[in-house]
């Protein structure tokens, strides 16, 4: 971006709302086996409804993720975003918890919007909505091992307040809320990172 780093609230509103979200977590789908069956002597029961999938909620992604997986960067990135969603709103969410998720310019990137947002006295307040995620490319061979991963990042829910709660930006819904954005991810350890993030060359999705 070419604003300067004291450009508005808008931009920050860009940058958190990409830098952001997507529910903190690794949605794991369960499948869970059948009861074993009865003796022949008893009626057989009904059969069970399929079980429900769970979905397990952390700010950071508290498993290891398996590099062979290349939907693990995916999940990955959401827990990315989450912790930057909860740094951004003040959430109590220090900066530390940002090395379990990102390194390099994506952690950089978070980093200087804080520092901005403190500088200025703002904050963010609510949440920004991830309505897909994909990973579009991976090198699984690569030493180490990355993705690149696609976010739509819906940030009509999110606008930046001062210390006094003012309303410094804010989006209403369908006035360029939903934007695209590219993620390197990096199998770091155990684990998938974010270490960069670019737009790709359409404005929305």
């Amino acid at each position: 971006m070419s604003e300067s780093n004291r450009s508005t609230p808008r931009r920050y509103l860009a940058v958190a709302t990409g830098v952001l979200l997507l529910a903190g977590v690794v949605t794991a789908t369960v499948l869970v086996s059948g009861p074993d069956e009865e003796p022949a002597a008893q009626p057989a029961p009904s059969a069970p409804p399929p079980a429900p999938s769970t979905t397990a909620s952390s700010p950071v992604s508290s498993a290891p993720l398996d590099a062979a997986d290349p939907e693990a960067s995916g999940a990955a990135l959401t827990g990315f975003l989450d912790v930057t969603d909860a740094v951004l709103g003040g959430a109590g969410t220090s900066p530390q918890d940002l090395d379990a998720a990102a390194e390099g310019f994506a952690k950089g990137e978070v980093e200087a919007t804080m520092a901005e947002f403190t500088a200025n006295g703002w904050r963010q307040e609510g949440t920004a909505t991830v309505t897909e995620v994909r990973t579009v490319a991976s090198d699984p061979g690569a030493d180490p091992p990355t993705a690149t991963v696609w976010a739509c990042v819906d940030s009509s829910g999110v606008r930046i307040v001062d210390e006094t709660g003012q309303v410094v930006s804010e989006r209403a819904a369908g006035d360029g809320t939903r934007v695209p954005h590219l993620y390197t991810m990096v199998l770091s350890g155990d684990r998938w990172k974010a270490i960069d993030h670019t737009f790709p060359p359409e404005p929305s999705c």
